[in-house]
């Protein structure tokens, strides 16, 4: 009975309004018809357009309270969400992820982080990106930052001046062969020493290889990368299993982040032999355990960040943004740990009371 009265909703509510303005419509013209015929309004006429008014007003209160009782229905059946879309979507102005974005990083109280987006188109039509952007790094965290952007779909056309945010720096790397989608952009705070790694060859992986340094923090290696779903798995993993052995001589601890497109929490991703083998050769740790792309019947954990120190990452995050169908992904770090000094047991033999005797005696006996 329920799921019937669901259904027909939308339409019962949709003739009752067509019905209500016809109505008002017909009320106003007899108004029209009688002004123009005599001087004074009759008693019945007054009496029709209270009544009109009062039903006007009797449908739209049971409308909103049907629609308040029957949300909570409406919206555990995907097939019945649109019927409560429709009333919100008239409000205007609405937002995929509605909420003060800026202010969810209010809890983020570390004072370095490094974050990824798949942010699927950097520039705009509109231009609200880069403004929505330019908020978070300015008002949002206001620390040390270094944001890893995948898919920014750049090109030649677009210069780093059009691109710029105050007091940070940006290192890109877009498609040069034409083709569209895909192309990476590493903004960081101006503070900071990046330096690109010239050593390591990036091949037909989408990857930036940066060398990070600053004020009273260790130096680190950063990698951001990207996976096109189209891209061979083992193909992507061999080439960044390669890119990663070639800066290990620099005993620095490695983070890599990107979007990989290799869901984790689907088993058959994770014991892939590939997949496997990239994480044991490099003894590297994934740490970003919640889902960072979710639709209305998916969620998935396919923006990856890994590293070579786990003491260094102090926690994670995965925020919802309204600029792109992915989460945020964030990791506060400790780029300073304290070294644990280490500690020694002395052990002393007392030889005083040995024979010097017995002691060549004993010697002499051994081969």
């Amino acid at each position: 009975m329920t799921l019937i009265l669901c259904m027909d909703f939308t339409v019962i509510v949709l003739c009752t309004y067509i019905l209500a303005l016809f109505v008002v419509l017909l009320a106003a013209c007899h108004l029209s018809e009688a002004s123009s015929k005599i001087h004074r309004i009759s008693t019945m006429l007054y009496i029709e357009l209270i009544v009109v008014c009062m039903a006007i007003v009797l449908f739209c209160t049971c409308t909103f309270f049907m629609v308040y009782r029957l949300s909570f229905l409406l919206l555990d059946n995907s097939r019945y969400t649109l019927v409560v879309l429709f009333f919100i979507l008239l409000i205007g102005n609405i937002e995929r992820n509605p909420g003060p974005f800026v202010n969810a990083f209010q809890d983020v109280k570390e004072k370095f982080i490094i974050s990824h987006l798949n942010i699927q188109s950097l520039v705009s039509s509109n231009g609200k990106k880069l403004k929505d952007l330019e908020n978070l790094l300015v008002n949002g965290l206001n620390k040390s930052l270094i944001i890893g952007l995948s898919e920014t779909w750049l090109n030649s056309r677009y210069s780093n001046n059009l691109l710029n945010f105050p007091g940070y720096k940006m290192l890109r790397k877009d498609r040069t062969n034409g083709a569209k989608g895909g192309g990476l952009a590493l903004i960081y705070s101006e503070h900071l020493k990046v330096s690109t790694l010239k050593n390591v060859k990036s091949g037909i992986t989408e990857s930036i290889w940066v060398r990070v340094a600053g004020k009273n923090i260790n130096p680190f290696i950063l990698c951001l990368c990207y996976r096109p779903p189209n891209l061979c798995k083992r193909i992507f993993l061999e080439e960044l299993k390669s890119q990663t052995k070639s800066v290990q001589d620099t005993l620095m601890p490695v983070f890599i982040l990107g979007d990989f497109n290799i869901d984790l929490l689907d088993p058959q991703s994770i014991l892939q032999s590939s997949y496997c083998d990239f994480l044991t050769s490099h003894s590297l740790v994934q740490v970003t355990d919640r889902p960072t792309r979710i639709t209305d019947s998916t969620a998935t954990l396919i923006d990856h960040m890994y590293t070579s120190r786990r003491n260094y990452v102090i926690r994670t995050y995965s925020i919802p943004c309204p600029i792109s169908d992915h989460n945020l992904i964030m990791g506060s770090l400790r780029l300073n740990p304290r070294k644990e000094k280490p500690t020694f047991k002395v052990y002393k033999r007392n030889c005083s009371s040995i024979s010097q005797d017995d002691l060549k005696r004993t010697f002499s006996l051994v081969d």
